[in-house]
């Protein structure tokens, strides 16, 4: 409460003020520059990272995993399917789809593109250990 005479804010005047002031800052900075191209590199981790995912569930749970894929996306079985980006696109030369990830032990090896514009990455699969390379040729 303000008494008569007195000028000035109170605290909770400031404290609002100060959070209009960070939220508009915090906007600023998001919303400026920054890469917003497709990040080709985290596309080929992430399928990594669900090529392993799936490699280890078929061990594990004693039942094989299925790889499908087409020119829109990627599934595995019993997983949502993941949408590519706008622009990344996914080879598989030397395999049709699907791919079954066998609880037996060592899978077939694979070796999956993922590229856009000027930018590829492969990813290989042994059948053991999955790496992610950049893509020279």
């Amino acid at each position: 409460m303000r008494r008569r005479g007195e000028s000035g804010l109170t605290l909770v005047e400031m404290l609002v003020v100060l959070a209009i002031i960070g939220i508009v800052g915090s906007i600023a900075v998001l919303g400026v520059g920054g890469d917003r191209s497709v990040n080709v590199e985290a596309e080929a981790q992430r399928l990594a990272s669900e090529i392993r995912q799936a490699s280890d569930s078929a061990l594990v749970t004693d039942r094989p995993v299925t790889f499908a894929w087409d020119s829109g996306g990627y599934s595995f079985s019993g997983a949502e399917r993941r949408e590519l980006p706008s622009g990344v696109q996914m080879t598989v030369p030397e395999a049709s789809s699907p791919i079954l990830f066998s609880p037996d032990g060592p899978n077939r090896a694979l070796s999956i593109g993922v590229a856009a514009d000027e930018t590829a990455w492969l990813v290989k699969y042994d059948g053991f250990n999955v790496t992610v390379i950049p893509d020279g040729g």
